[in-house]
């Protein structure tokens, strides 16, 4: 995660608009424009990893929204949403200047 200083609870209450967070306010809407950017890539990897469980496509006609439910769980979401899109390899968490 590009945010190591703070955990999982204190970014996630920053998103959700809580200010409850002992970083600062640049730091803070670095954290909102960083997750309201890659948002849509966060529901398309949901999305991958949900088709790939259950073996048929979603309906994108009623195209559940993966994301949203995990924010409505509660607390914890981020810690969540970093696990799935980690496990099922969609993303990095270490990117050197030097990889390809």
């Amino acid at each position: 995660m590009p945010f190591k200083r703070y955990g999982a609870a204190c970014v996630e209450n920053a998103v959700d608009g809580h200010n409850i967070c002992p970083a600062e306010e640049s730091t803070i809407r670095r954290w909102k424009r960083w997750f309201q950017t890659r948002s849509g890539a966060f529901e398309e990897m949901l999305t991958a990893q949900w088709q790939n469980q259950h073996l048929r496509p979603a309906n994108i006609l009623r195209a559940p929204l993966f994301l949203q439910g995990l924010r409505n769980a509660g607390a914890g979401w981020l810690s969540k949403l970093t696990r799935h899109i980690v496990n099922c390899g969609y993303g990095l968490h270490t990117c050197f200047a030097f990889c390809p």
